[in-house]
């Protein structure tokens, strides 16, 4: 397939189009965790053009229409992104950092204390998240939080993402709190293949992930608490311990759930799959006796996606892993 195309649709800042020819290079992350989600823009302003015409500056509004239009089940999406930090020049160039404008909204400090005692996940994200539609997906339980003065409110959702055993997260207009468990047994959405030129959905080039025992090494602790009633309760006396007073054993033994990376590839642009959408990969060997590689997990979740643009050129780079539920 062609990759003589483009990822970035439309533009306009703070309510004015832009000519797409000033767009030099989009980088978008598309993430599974709610700290991962940005987008870079270099833009061409030789003449200064943009910054003093079209006004772009900090905390200037960006709205996008992204998509692919080649391919047959790729889609359009129109997402709004607030500039975070002022353009930087680079001779005739300027480098526009953003988040999108949902998660950028989520990550201001809050001036007065809010408390939620015995509540939901549901009933704590519809009071903290306004205007955008929120999914809660294998969730169980309830808990009581304090949003202090001067914490931000995506803090104490990635908080209670934690002690849910789950990931909390922003794609394309919608707010995600998803357990592991929901993420690890969701169906794939469509097949990956290496090494076949024929596969609808091709993989360039990959890499195996060797940081995933190190991260996992990293995350997995004995989690502790005491409780008045039953007394000392831990999570798993094989790893070290870490107190964490007032937590409930049902939490704790969620704490050390995660994603482990596997691999990392490049393949054709497109906006086909999501953070924590599940592919089935399949490694095909030049090898008579072996036509498939079984040594990875043949299904894998999607961690982060990244789609770049640079002119005509459109390509995306993925981060695959397996949920660790240990």
């Amino acid at each position: 397939m062609s990759v003589s195309t483009i990822f970035t649709q439309k533009v306009l800042i703070d309510g004015t189009e832009m000519p797409l020819g000033y767009i030099l290079k989009v980088l978008y992350v598309e993430a599974s965790d709610i700290d991962g989600s940005r987008l870079l823009l270099t833009v061409s302003d030789m003449d200064g053009d943009v910054r003093d015409s079209l006004g772009l500056k900090y905390e200037s509004v960006l709205t996008m229409t992204l998509g692919d239009v080649h391919m047959d089940d790729g889609s359009q999406f129109t997402e709004k992104f607030t500039v975070v930090s002022d353009p930087k020049r680079d001779g005739d160039t300027l480098l526009v950092e953003c988040l999108p404008t949902a998660v950028y909204e989520l990550k201001a400090k809050t001036i007065k204390p809010r408390f939620f005692v015995d509540k939901s996940p549901k009933q704590i994200l519809n009071e903290l998240i306004k205007g955008y539609p929120v999914h809660i997906d294998g969730i169980v339980g309830r808990g009581t939080y304090h949003l202090h003065a001067g914490v931000t409110a995506s803090q104490l959702i990635k908080e209670m993402a934690k002690e849910m055993g789950a990931r909390f997260f922003y794609c394309r207009g919608h707010f995600y709190l998803r357990a592991y468990d929901y993420i690890a047994r969701q169906t794939t959405k469509a097949d990956l293949e290496y090494k076949n030129s024929r596969a609808y959905h091709s993989i360039w080039s990959l890499k195996q992930s060797f940081s995933g025992s190190l991260i996992t090494r990293e995350r997995l602790k004995n989690h502790c608490y005491f409780d008045i009633t039953k007394g000392a309760k831990q999570s798993n006396d094989q790893y070290e311990r870490r107190i964490i007073p007032n937590i409930g054993e049902d939490k704790i033994k969620r704490l050390n759930r995660h994603i482990v990376p596997k691999l990392r590839f490049e393949m054709r642009g497109t906006t086909v799959f999501k953070p924590t959408d599940n592919v089935k990969l399949k490694i095909h060997r030049f090898d008579g006796q072996r036509v498939l590689d079984e040594s990875i997990p043949a299904e894998q979740s999607i961690i982060e996606l990244i789609h770049y643009q640079h002119g005509y050129i459109y390509v995306c780079h993925a981060t695959t892993g397996v949920v660790n539920s240990d």
